[in-house]
């Protein structure tokens, strides 16, 4: 395969850790379910490496990061592994990502999404590898179809609130965006819809990291929320999310095909997107 044809099909990925250590069997089963969809992926030497909770040390990490981003012979850069490390690691320059490679992750990668966004890189939310394993087909398909920068359509459930229109997306983990407000990282909410979900986290949790958001941030002006999966959460905390966003008066829809279960479609930060009366949303790549 030349690198023209790695290019066109963008299917070559130059894996890192910048978060967790992902077991062995994790690992396996990822590298597995990426070899046949088709990836190309490059070697993982540090991939089970481990300090204490985290992928190696901090310099280890970031080491990985840039070396992804700058490697010559790959399409995007895929994060290994979510959990917990992304915002503690040294970070290259705005350069760096700007005119390094796609990246590619979710969840504690959602820190790392708004950085490169924020530098003017290509940052897609979808599964890291060792999700990719467990990922559903049409979720795997939408991976895909993102990397080329195809048009995607999300069927959501509209509220009462909700109204056609047109804007760009970001978005991720509910808790992270939370924990960047204050920071240079936080992204502008104002006329985008913003993509919300989470894993493990009770009501009151989730109420508080919302809340936070609103007071701190333009969450309020936002065009709209999707509300995504919050896997492993009490029920009813995807309605939980909605009310809250019922109760500022924000347009919400809900069942976004985006978390840490099976179903994660990706999308990319920044990119295009449409919204008609019955809640069809299209996503115009990039």
């Amino acid at each position: 395969m030349t690198s023209k044809t790695r290019r066109k099909t963008m299917k070559h990925a130059k894996l890192f850790t910048i978060s967790s250590p992902a077991k062995p069997e994790r690992l396996q089963a990822g590298v597995t379910a990426a070899n046949e969809a088709g990836f190309d992926l490059s070697s993982v030497p540090d991939a089970i490496f481990s300090s204490g909770y985290l992928a190696g040390d901090d310099q280890t990490r970031g080491q990985s990061l840039r070396t992804a981003l700058t490697d010559p012979s790959a399409d995007f850069a895929w994060a290994i592994r979510g959990g917990y490390g992304a915002a503690r690691t040294p970070l290259p320059a705005p350069e760096a990502f700007k005119n390094g490679l796609p990246l590619l992750g979710f969840s504690d990668l959602t820190f790392l999404l708004a950085v490169a966004h924020r530098a003017g890189g290509r940052a897609i939310h979808g599964p890291v590898l060792t999700s990719f394993a467990d990922a559903d087909e049409p979720s795997r398909r939408a991976l895909i179809d993102a990397l080329m920068g195809k048009e995607r359509v999300w069927d959501l459930k509209p509220s009462e609130s909700s109204v056609e229109g047109t804007g760009t997306i970001v978005g991720g983990n509910l808790t992270v965006l939370a924990t960047l407000l204050g920071t240079e990282q936080c992204p502008r909410f104002e006329n985008r819809y913003v993509v919300l979900e989470d894993v493990g986290e009770a009501h009151y949790r989730l109420d508080r990291a919302f809340n936070h958001l609103m007071r701190a941030s333009d969450l309020a002006h936002a065009r709209g929320i999707l509300v995504g999966h919050f896997q492993d959460c009490p029920p009813g905390a995807d309605e939980l999310v909605a009310a809250l966003c019922r109760t500022q008066k924000i347009p919400c829809w809900t069942q976004a095909p985006v978390g840490h279960g099976n179903e994660n479609h990706a999308f990319i930060w920044g990119e295009q997107a449409s919204m008609d009366q019955e809640g069809r949303l299209l996503l115009h790549g990039s």
